[in-house]
């Protein structure tokens, strides 16, 4: 026999929640956070799911809180794959950055080299409507040379 789930049942007394707000400070955001959670699965998985359902489909979920749309979101180029986003800005694009020292180390026609090619692939594919690419002369004091997918890419003459 399968029982629904229910979760964080809802309080009635509003001191109730504000002392456990007190008690576990963001237990009022991690309660909506859930509520929201839960909602969007008995959307998916259909009204009363059982807690197999409920996990299943608490686990394909993003792990990612949504993003304030007002926000801006910096993250690495492998935290971006499967994203899309209206602007993007690709920072430091120089030779030692991307494609790394250890890549240029290991030779042009390398497998780490390829990977690095693919990395950038993926950043300017993240964009929907802008894309920005970044290079400055010196990092840290270092004079620097722009990534030479820039001049593959035919945005910096060779």
């Amino acid at each position: 026999m399968t029982q629904a789930l229910k979760i964080f049942p809802r309080l009635t007394d509003e001191n109730d929640i504000s002392s456990l707000d007190e008690k576990f400070p963001g237990y009022c955001d991690d309660q909506r956070a859930w509520q929201d959670i839960y909602r969007e699965i008995l959307v998916s998985v259909g009204s009363a799911p059982t807690l197999e359902a409920f996990l299943h489909g608490l686990d394909l979920r993003s792990k990612e809180p949504p993003a304030d749309p007002s926000s801006i979101t910096l993250m690495t180029i492998a935290a971006s794959k499967g994203k899309e986003f209206d602007h993007v800005y690709v920072m430091g694009l120089v030779e030692d950055q991307l494609p790394s020292f250890q890549s240029k180390k290991a030779g042009d026609q390398s497998p780490e080299m390829e990977e690095e090619r693919r990395n950038c692939f993926v950043a300017i594919t993240r964009a929907k409507e802008t894309l920005t690419l970044t290079y400055a002369q010196r990092y840290f004091g270092w004079p620097k040379q722009p990534s030479r997918f820039l001049t593959e890419m035919g945005l910096i003459p060779q």
